[in-house]
């Protein structure tokens, strides 16, 4: 590694070293492009020392250049492959990282369900939402900047959060047995809850009653939507989403919900 990083315990500095091949094949190998919004690129991250230990501040926006320019990896286990072998090669991968991609969405038609809904751990919550289906089909025939997307809105932050939600699309029968690799599923989302980072947050503007903040997700149907367009069953003019919360391993979670104020589908260009 550079000489920006810091002497660290060495078990954190194996995790880190991962995260940061894995992001490097993520974008070199697989030519996907981070976020370009000015909030990521210039955020100052000053954790680190030089090798004369003085302190550093390095852009965010920065670091994923060190692969190509500070250092390399060997091939990463989990990656398959050795960073530096994607399309894109010398200047012109430079540029397109350095570029990034657009961080905002916009968004076109909406299609809204506004209501209280719970979904308890081991048990499925499905309800279906009403679509204009052939616009959601004519977006699938659009180029790749197009997207349609599930938001799970006004989610009460649970107490706990020994869980996690796999979201699937158009298969109310779901069951924990369910697989993963079932084309009916979308994807999933989990939950992180930082206090000092809620401070300032008040109930009015964000929060649950009883002092619960709340949250949202965002979940890219466009990969499952296929699937069921090229099956042929996006033909109804209802879409149903089913919200399955699931324990984590070696987690005891009986009796935990997560409770949402409204689902949208979207269609989204970026």
């Amino acid at each position: 590694m550079g000489s920006f990083m810091s002497p660290l315990d060495p078990v954190f500095y194996m995790h880190h070293n991962m995260c940061d091949c894995m992001w490097a094949h993520w974008n070199i190998d697989l030519n996907n492009a981070n976020t370009n919004d000015p909030a990521w690129v210039n955020f100052a991250i000053n954790d680190f020392v030089d090798e004369n230990s003085n302190p550093v501040s390095v852009e965010a926006g920065l670091t994923v250049l060190y692969p190509l320019l500070t250092y390399q990896f060997e091939p990463c286990s989990l990656a398959g492959g050795q960073v530096g072998k994607g399309q894109l090669t010398g200047k012109q991968l430079e540029a397109f990282l350095k570029a990034g991609a657009p961080s905002k969405l916009e968004f076109g038609p909406r299609f809204e369900l506004k209501q209280s809904m719970t979904a308890e751990v081991g048990k499925v919550f499905t309800t279906a939402l009403n679509v204009e289906m052939p616009t959601v089909v004519r977006a699938l025939q659009e180029g790749p900047h197009t997207r349609i997307v599930l938001t799970v809105g006004e989610a009460q932050m649970p107490p706990k959060r020994e869980f996690y939600v796999r979201v699937f699309i158009n298969k109310p029968d779901v069951t924990e047995e369910t697989s993963i690799d079932d084309p009916h599923f979308a994807g999933s989302f989990a939950f992180f809850f930082d206090a000092s980072g809620m401070k300032g947050m008040d109930h009015a503007a964000g929060g649950a009653a009883g002092g619960a903040p709340l949250t949202g997700f965002v979940i890219d149907l466009r990969p499952t939507l296929e699937k069921l367009n090229q099956a042929g069953s996006l033909t109804t003019s209802q879409m149903h989403v089913s919200l399955l919360p699931v324990p984590f391993a070696r987690r005891q979670a009986a009796g935990e919900h997560l409770t949402i104020g409204r689902l949208e589908v979207a269609v989204a260009h970026f």
